[in-house]
């Protein structure tokens, strides 16, 4: 997993250092001061020097417009990406990974050859200056004994839209974002799928037992709307888990994530979502068991003081860290609470969110 984090010129985070990152992490802030975007770049870090991670739905905010010059594709796809729209500007992310050890990855945008599109009135597209490109250069340092190693990848714009090459063996933290609005059902069915053929399937039902304790079992299969998961409550017949409400949907897809690969990386934007207050410590004591059956590594967000306070007092014994992203002049600062910390916080009504 990952155990250290520091990120600069990504978005808003022009500099940021996340000093201890434990098994199960919970990121709070008030909107606006990263949180998001620190999953973001966990997951372009972990995609091991790929630029397919920049053009993926994960990442990219915002739609292209496919009759537009590759420029303005370019800028508006990954203008976000840089601290102040500046695309001179390179972002940095590195960390310390348990396995790989030191990771250092920088992107940078540019321009490479010649680009030129006529405009009807024949002109060259104003401002064209070459084909945009958005580098990735990922560095390993030497870490046990292992040479260094390095990873590059480009991403570039070209009539045919966008196009990936890569340059060496992509050093990758298998890692998955799960959005607050995420909603792949299919994603869900094969990941069932390929537990129940590992036979853990049941380890799955077992952890959505804690808000809906009906479930007997759970299966994928085609329905009206494609293959999507149904569940057994005791009724003549399954029913689509998708009527069982927001809070057992989400926690399935959670749960199926963190379950369907060992040594994953999990995120998870808005972790809240869905789930009634009541509901947060059993939630919160089934992320944990099953962080650690699968050796899963979890960083999720929140805006919820309630979850903050489940996801202390489901804790003892578990690796949880809770950080908090401060908005000070235009910096953001990471405030990380051990157990003590964040014990103290709660019983004296400080803010932690």
């Amino acid at each position: 997993m990952f155990t250290s984090l520091k990120v600069a010129g990504y978005r808003g985070l022009k500099s940021l250092e996340v000093k201890r990152l434990g098994q199960v992490n919970l990121v709070a802030g008030r909107n606006n001061s990263g949180k998001t975007s620190l999953l973001e770049a966990v997951f372009l870090l972990a995609h091991g020097g790929s630029a397919q991670a920049a053009i993926n739905g994960n990442v990219v905010r915002g739609g292209v417009s496919t009759g537009a010059h590759p420029d303005e594709n370019s800028r508006a796809l990954w203008g976000p990406m840089f601290s102040d729209l500046d695309l001179s500007q390179p972002v940095s992310i590195s960390g310390t990974h348990s396995v790989l050890g030191a990771l250092d990855l920088k992107i940078t945008h540019r321009y490479s050859g010649r680009f030129e599109r006529a405009s009807a009135s024949r002109d060259t597209h104003p401002g064209a200056q070459g084909s945009p490109e958005l580098h990735f250069a990922l560095a390993v340092p030497a870490h046990k004994g292992r040479f260094t190693r390095s990873v590059r990848s480009h991403a570039s714009f070209g009539e045919d839209g966008a196009k990936v090459e890569v340059k060496g063996d992509p050093l990758v933290a298998p890692c998955v974002i799960l959005k607050s609005c995420a909603d792949n059902p299919q994603d869900d069915a094969k990941r069932l799928g390929l537990l129940r053929v590992r036979k853990q399937a049941s380890l799955v039902v077992e952890a959505l037992q804690v808000i809906e304790p009906r479930l007997q079992a759970l299966d994928g299969f085609a329905g009206p709307g494609g293959h999507t998961l149904w569940g057994d409550i005791g009724l003549p017949e399954q029913i689509p888990l998708a009527v069982l409400g927001d809070g057992v949907n989400r926690l399935a897809r959670l749960v199926l994530a963190m379950a369907h690969k060992r040594g994953l990386v999990v995120l998870v934007d808005e972790i809240e979502n869905g789930f009634h207050h009541s509901v947060l410590e059993r939630v919160w004591k089934a992320i944990h068991t099953t962080a650690e059956r699968f050796a899963t590594q979890v960083i999720a967000t929140t805006h919820s003081h309630e979850a903050i306070a489940a996801a202390y007092r489901a804790s003892p014994g578990h690796d949880f860290v809770l950080h908090r992203l401060d908005v000070d002049d235009d910096a953001v600062k990471c405030v990380t609470y051990d157990s003590e910390s964040i014990e103290g916080a709660l019983e004296h009504g400080l803010e932690v969110r």
